[in-house]
């Protein structure tokens, strides 16, 4: 624990006095690999500056911030010159040098590393030890390993001292045995049955003796709280919102004590099979150490046994609630009648949540396609439980509406950006419509030679009431080469080739070519197609053909057309 020593004579001396004793001289305890000069800029005070209490707190505070020692206390006492002596004492941290894990069954040393990537935790070589990030380590480890239905694995990180100032990490994973759903069951459920229920279930599955092979009999609490969220869905959309699917008990029904016992003896064993590595370069990172050692293989782990459970999910299901008055605040746009046509669910009926959704998002899109693309529909449910009547208030902030300042597209290396503008239903310069821009994602997607990814890119131009939309795709597969060849007793042996282009020189014009090579005939033949023809959506086609064919001695003939 860090600690700040102050001496009597800091306390003696007061801020308000107009002359403060110097620094007389600064002693420093502890240092083993860093610096003395290093540690003095860090402080930033040094021998004949005026001393200030204030000042040494401070720079205590963020010596103690950059993390690099286990101890820290700074003491004044009043030196032989009359001044004052800093003395700091300090226990530096010690350098994290390598990192190892234990071969295991389940996880990978790639799949932790990209684990550990995906949740910003490093372990960072040739730097101070990081006891927390040790700890997030061993958490993170233990979720991967739930995430495959392992949820009593064993993670254990072992620091080892290699020299004065450097420790080494070895992490062991232990995995126990997999967590599989024998039965699911529900209890206080009235208005659907148990098989209703458990079709909400895409994540979680009972055992079925038929496919005994599902990957989602295994028992994960985070997949069973999203498939809990669908079985509440079901029961909001039949109007009882005060619903309640509490946490499941889990209850273990077929279990393997012997080999269990087996186990637990060998997680009380100590890590054994780790690398012997050396001590990195301080620029190494997690992953990258260089083993001057191959690493010896560990013994192998008994299987755990599978342990069986059985869930049972307590539900309370609440009252039915019925739809009372639905109200619209905050349009200006759009009439109360126009706004409420938009809702599909009547006066009177069983409140639906599924169908509120439904219709927040069709009175979203009305503002949508009429240019006001930041449009925010609110909704809020006021109960009355007396009368089971539910309320619908709908909050509107229309926002502003805009217009399209500029189409760009990105990625269309090859394809014109004419081609792509022709096929847009939205215009440069028009009201913004969500509608139309959908549409024209389609038409640009139906080419077949460019690929929209994702939704388009919108953007709002500074201080203008218009947006930019940007189509980021990629150039598909335009080109297309057959060959062939037979034997027949008209034309004898023969080989014929086909090559054509959906989009010739990038402005979407369909070019292919054919020829037939024959013991007795040869045929060509070429045709373009034109989609736009003068500009405009007509399709224009122009194909010619040739044919020699040699009937043998002196006749031959010779066809052509277009």
């Amino acid at each position: 624990m860090a600690s700040l020593i102050l001496g009597l004579a800091l306390a003696a001396l007061s801020p308000a006095r107009a002359e403060r004793p110097a620094i007389e001289a600064i002693e420093i305890q502890g240092l083993f690999r860093m610096s003395r000069e290093a540690l003095l800029h860090q402080l930033g005070v040094g021998v004949g500056d005026p001393y200030d209490p204030a000042q040494v707190r401070k720079r205590f505070r963020e010596l103690w911030n950059l993390h690099l020692f286990e101890d820290l206390s700074i003491d004044a006492e009043t030196g032989p010159g009359g001044g004052m002596v800093l003395v700091v004492r300090l226990r530096e941290r010690p350098v994290l040098s390598s990192v190892t894990f234990e071969e295991n069954r389940i996880v990978t040393r790639t799949q932790i590393e990209d684990r550990l990537r995906e949740k910003g935790i490093r372990l960072d070589l040739g730097k101070p030890l990081d006891m927390g990030a040790i700890t997030e380590v061993e958490a993170a480890i233990r979720d991967l390993c739930a995430q495959k239905g392992f949820l009593d694995s064993t993670v254990e990180a072992k620091i080892e001292r290699i020299t004065e100032s450097t420790r080494s990490v070895s992490v062991r994973v232990i995995p126990g045995g997999k967590t599989k759903i024998r039965k699911i069951e529900f209890t206080g459920n009235t208005i659907f049955s148990d098989r209703r229920l458990k079709k909400q279930l895409e994540l979680t599955q009972e055992r079925r003796w038929w496919w005994p092979w599902s990957s989602k009999t295994l028992y994960h609490p985070l997949k069973w709280d999203q498939d809990s969220g669908q079985v509440r869905d079901l029961y909001l959309s039949r109007g009882h919102l005060d619903v309640q699917i509490r946490p499941p008990v889990v209850e273990v029904v077929k279990r393997n004590e012997e080999k269990e016992r087996e186990l637990a003896e060998l997680k009380a064993a100590p890590l054994h099979g780790l690398d012997d590595t050396a001590a990195p370069a301080a620029d190494e990172t997690l992953g990258a150490t260089k083993k001057k050692k191959k690493a010896k293989k560990p013994k192998e782990l008994p299987k755990a046994p599978a342990r069986w459970v059985r869930l049972t999910a307590p539900i309370v299901e609440g009252p039915e609630y019925r739809l009372g008055e639905i109200r619209f605040t905050g349009n200006e746009k759009f009439d109360q009648a126009l706004l409420r046509s938009r809702m599909p669910l009547a006066d009177g009926a069983v409140f639906n949540d599924a169908a509120v959704e439904s219709g927040i998002e069709r009175i979203t899109r009305l503002y949508e396609d009429t240019g006001h693309l930041y449009a925010k529909v609110l909704r809020q449910v006021d109960r009355r439980p007396d009368e089971l009547i539910a309320d619908l208030s709908i909050s509107i902030d229309e926002d502003r509406p805009f217009r399209i300042g500029r189409i760009e597209f990105n990625g269309n290396s090859m394809t014109r950006d004419a081609v792509l503008r022709r096929e847009l239903i939205s215009r440069e310069g028009e009201l913004f419509s969500r509608t139309m821009l959908d549409r024209s994602r389609l038409k640009i997607n139906q080419l077949g030679y460019f690929q929209v990814r994702g939704e388009p890119v919108i953007e709002p131009i500074e201080d203008k009431d218009r947006v930019r939309i940007t189509f980021a795709g990629e150039e598909q597969g335009r080109n297309e080469i057959q060959v062939g060849g037979g034997y027949s007793e008209l034309d004898g042996a023969f080989f014929n080739g086909v090559y054509s282009t959906r989009n010739f020189l990038g402005r979407g014009q369909v070019l292919s070519t054919a020829l037939q090579l024959g013991g007795t005939s040869d045929r060509y033949q070429i045709s373009f197609q034109e989609p736009w023809f003068l500009n405009r959506p007509y399709l224009l086609g122009v194909s010619v053909f040739r044919r020699d064919t040699d009937y043998g001695s002196t006749l031959r003939s010779t066809s052509d057309g277009g």
